[in-house]
């Protein structure tokens, strides 16, 4: 008996780069019925229906691994290229001697902060407060002075005494309290358990 190779259904599918549901249309209108799962088991004869259909999709398939592989590769160039470069350019900058030279020709004088401001600003305050009080302490003699010739013609008047009712007592002292003794209180001599 000659034995007939059957492949599985997915791995035909994966093959071409077809659905599973286009591959079984495809062979119930060729005549050939198929279950519609993926671990269906097909005869030669139906892979070769299959392979004459969907042949260029296999081919589209290859080319497009071959182009995906292309494109990886001329990253992969690329990106080994940057490397090289980077290790060039720090291989570079670590053979340049970096001198540095100090020239110092004293600070630099930036700004001035005035540190005398505040006090000056401070007589300034005051000088116009003692030329205020003495112009108040002025007008303040002056008017002594004028309220004075009235009491002088006040005593020319007969006075009259008159009792004061009420005499301005001085302010009484408050006593401050003595110091406070606790010799009274008794500690008890037997200690606490």
């Amino acid at each position: 008996m000659a034995e007939v190779k059957s492949k599985r259904l997915n791995k035909v599918l994966r093959e071409f780069n077809i659905s599973l549901d286009r591959a079984v249309e495809f062979l119930g209108s060729k005549g050939y019925e198929v279950d519609a799962r993926p671990t269906t088991k097909i005869s030669d004869e139906e892979y070769e229906v299959l392979f004459d259909e969907f042949q260029t999709d296999k081919s589209k398939k290859m080319e497009s691994k071959e182009v995906g592989e292309e494109k990886r590769k001329e990253k992969e160039e690329l990106r080994l290229e940057r490397e090289r470069e980077l290790e060039e350019k720090q291989k570079k900058e670590a053979q340049k001697v970096v001198k540095a030279e100090a020239k110092l020709n004293g600070p630099k004088q930036v700004g001035k902060i005035d540190l005398d401001a505040d006090k000056k600003k401070a007589k300034e305050k005051t000088e116009p407060a003692k030329e205020k009080e003495e112009k108040v302490e002025e007008k303040a003699a002056k008017k002594v002075e004028e309220v004075k010739p009235e009491p002088e013609a006040k005593e020319e008047a007969p006075k009259k005494e008159t009792p004061k009712a009420k005499e301005e007592k001085p302010a009484a002292k408050k006593e401050t309290p003595k110091a406070v003794s606790y010799t009274h209180l008794t500690l008890p001599t037997t200690p606490y358990v």
